[in-house]
This record gives structure tokens, sequence and C-alpha cells, in this order.
């Protein structure tokens, strides 16, 4: 990220959904649950539905959460572009 924001400066960056959830398998150990609703939270459109999306997995999943809620959310979830 430091290199794009040299590079780029004022481009918008996003990060890859695909190595966010293989990041988050590998910290947390996620389930096939965890991962299910990690997709939902990024593939939603409203932030309403994304608020809903991440209060299932905080419910499911509290570290797979904790861990997830630090990653700036216009960067990954599709509710935030």
């Amino acid at each position: 990220m430091p290199a794009l924001d040299e590079v780029f400066p004022s481009s918008e960056k996003r990060h890859c959904t695909r190595h966010l959830v293989t990041n988050l398998s590998a910290a947390c150990g996620s389930s096939a649950r965890v991962k299910e609703l990690f997709w939902e939270a990024a593939r939603v459109t409203t932030v309403s539905e994304f608020q809903v999306a991440m209060r299932s997995l905080s419910d499911y999943n509290k570290p797979s959460y904790d861990w997830l809620v630090d990653k700036p959310y216009y960067h990954w979830s599709r509710s935030h572009f």
C-alpha cells in the first residue's frame, strides 16, 4: 500500500476480497460458515444490509468479526465503495 500511495497518490485503493478471506481463515481458523458470512458482507450493496451481515458474523464468530472490523470497509465491501 505505501508503494501504491507513492506512485498513485490520488487513486482509490481496494483490497482483493479473495486474499482477505484467505488471510481471515489463516488468522482465525475460519469455517465454511464464516467464509459465507464474509462474502455476504462483501457483496451486499447497502450499508444497512452490510450492518446486518456483520452482526451475523459477530454473533457466529466474534474473533473473525474482530479481525475483519479492523480492515477499512471501503477497501473491501461493495456497500462502501
